[in-house]
């Protein structure tokens, strides 16, 4: 096994070194294109021109997205932090010997949906620039949230945890700030990316580790949920009345990949087909499927109830090998991501 685990990282970190090396040399790359400037603030943008762009078809799937995900956002929210969610609803992770509830990662989900909004409001008002990194580095901070908790069998297990948060946040808008165009929106891209390919990853291993523990440890000595709690029983027998109440555990986990690689596609098309203004929509547009896709996943984990005796949710162990090899090849995805419309902008300048 320890074979395995160095062959893993050797395999990640070559496939790292391939994908710079495949990067031209700077001196080939052609001068930053000229920033458009937005109509609203006048000010430079992360955009170039892009053939057939039209400003208010442009804002139109944002402004769905900002509306839909800002009211499912504070729904999600209720459901996690106000609702009384009846005890056998209640999800736990399972993470070696420990379990713990579910709570914490689904509130940071309905957060992550909420800020989102936020960012889609300041991408409306002041296009996507330097003005907006503060607001967008708040969504991908959430995405390191989620991450990092399902990294640590869902509970904060550091003290580390908040500060690093934080540290991030300040590295990604100080160095955006500082780093001149196209640069800044180079790395605000990429490592949105790599978050966005780890979320993939990690919900992908969620899934399959949960599919083959569920039956074999549905008999297992974990903490069940209180089934008996009469109270409980009436309020879901109440609301069998008009919604169902069961869910056909852990089919709803596919939810959370289903969210994710919507969103990973809208960011990958749109930056592979940089200069295309339906690729624009289509990043635009899958912000009103993915998030309320997060949203969907939280009302069933609220109000619904497993068919099997609980709902446990089966985390991989993280092991540093297993890290450091997600966040290689992830980083990879990622530049060879944004490769793309490098090498289409140096085919452009030859021509």
């Amino acid at each position: 096994m320890s074979c395995f685990r160095f062959l893993a990282v050797v395999a990640s970190a070559l496939t790292l070194g391939a994908v710079l090396l495949s990067y031209p040399k700077p001196s080939a790359f052609p001068p930053p294109p000229v920033q458009e400037i937005s109509p609203i603030t006048g000010f430079p943008t992360w955009r170039e021109h892009i053939k057939g762009f039209d400003f208010q078809t442009n804002i139109a799937p944002s402004l769905y997205a900002l509306i839909i995900n800002f009211i499912l956002g504070l729904s999600a929210l209720y459901w996690t932090l106000f609702y009384k969610q009846p005890k056998s609803t209640v999800s736990f992770f399972h993470y070696d010997s420990e379990t713990a509830p579910a709570t914490l990662f689904n509130t940071i989900i309905a957060i992550y949906i909420l800020v989102t909004s936020w960012a889609s409001l300041a991408g409306i008002i002041v296009d996507l620039s330097k003005l907006w990194v503060p607001v967008g580095v708040i969504h991908n901070a959430a995405e390191l949230m989620f991450l990092w908790l399902l990294f640590t069998g869902g509970r904060v297990a550091s003290n580390f945890y908040f500060p690093a948060i934080g540290i991030y946040m300040i590295t990604v808008v100080a160095t955006c700030m500082y780093v001149p165009w196209p640069y800044d929106a180079v790395f605000f891209k990429a490592q949105g990316l790599v978050l966005d390919f780890m979320i993939i990853i990690v919900f992908t291993q969620i899934i399959l580790e949960t599919r083959s523990r569920f039956k074999e440890d549905a008999e297992s000595h974990t903490p069940i949920a209180d089934l008996e709690d009469e109270e409980d029983r009436e309020r879901l027998t109440s609301r069998a009345k008009l919604y169902p109440t069961t869910v056909d555990h852990p089919k709803q986990l596919y939810i959370l990949l289903a969210a994710g690689i919507f969103h990973i596609l809208g960011n990958t098309i749109s930056t592979i087909f940089s200069d295309s203004f339906k690729a624009l929509l289509f990043f635009h547009t899958t912000y009103s499927i993915s998030f309320p896709l997060y949203a969907y996943y939280i009302y069933l984990e609220t109000h619904c109830q497993s068919i099997m005796p609980q709902k446990r949710i089966y985390l991989v162990r993280t092991e540093k090998w297993r890290l450091i090899t997600i966040i290689l090849f992830c980083t990879a995805f990622s530049l060879i991501t944004m490769r793309f419309p490098i090498m289409s902008d140096i085919e452009k300048s030859k021509h």
